[in-house]
Order: C-alpha cells, then sequence, then structure tokens
C-alpha cells in the first residue's frame, strides 16, 4: 500500500529488485494496481520492469472482491456467509466429540475454525 503514486512505483521496483536478487520473475500478467479512494482519480501509468501494470478497479482477494471506491458494505453477506458456515462446523464437531456442553470448548472450536475461515 503506498500513499502516491510516485511511492507506489518506488516499492513496485524495489519489489522487482529483491525478486531479481533473488532470480525470481513478478508474473506481469497477474500484478495488478487498485487505487483505493472515495472519490474518482485518474488513472496513473504503473511499470513494472519496463511492462505495464494493468490498473483495475475491483480486484478479488481470499474471495472477497474489493472496489476501487473502498466501500466495504457489499463485504458483509459473504463474511457473515462464512462466518454462519463455521459455527455449524463447530457444532458439528463438538458433537462428535460427545463431550457434553462445555462452553470453553465450544470457544476454542469456534476461534479455531473462524480464524481459518475468515482469514
Amino acid at each position: 500500500m503506498a500513499s502516491s503514486p510516485e511511492h507506489l512505483q518506488a516499492l513496485i521496483d524495489a519489489l522487482s529488485s529483491y525478486c531479481a536478487i533473488l532470480h525470481m520473475e513478478i508474473s506481469i500478467l497477474k500484478t495488478k494496481v487498485m487505487v483505493v479512494s472515495p472519490v474518482p482519480v485518474p488513472a496513473v501509468a504503473f511499470s513494472c520492469n519496463g511492462n505495464p501494470v494493468e490498473q483495475v478497479t475491483t480486484f478479488k482477494y481470499l474471495g472477497l472482491h474489493f472496489h476501487q471506491s473502498g466501500a466495504v458494505a457489499h463485504l458483509i453477506t459473504p463474511i457473515k456467509s462464512k462466518a454462519g458456515g463455521s459455527w455449524a462446523a463447530v457444532q458439528r464437531r463438538h458433537s462428535l466429540l460427545q463431550c457434553g456442553k462445555t462452553i470453553s470448548l465450544h470457544l476454542h472450536l469456534l476461534q479455531a475454525v473462524l480464524v481459518s475461515v475468515l482469514l
């Protein structure tokens, strides 16, 4: 993440240099730039190893679609759905253990499942 176009280009260049040291190659086809701003911002040309980097208006990360506007309301439903599925998994696992109604175990299972599903 960068606070200005110049800062982002410097970060891209630093990543490129670091990858070169490790003999790694950045896939320009998979590399995207998205400017997040509540107001429309004109497109800025970014490059990586002399190749233009595509600027996108939406980006899928960990199964969630992020938009350049920075709005997050549309992310609530998928997150709630994942959390509900996690709770159902906790209930199933707890009943398989046949250990009665232990709140601490429920909480431990819920935390383990939620962290793995939501992150």
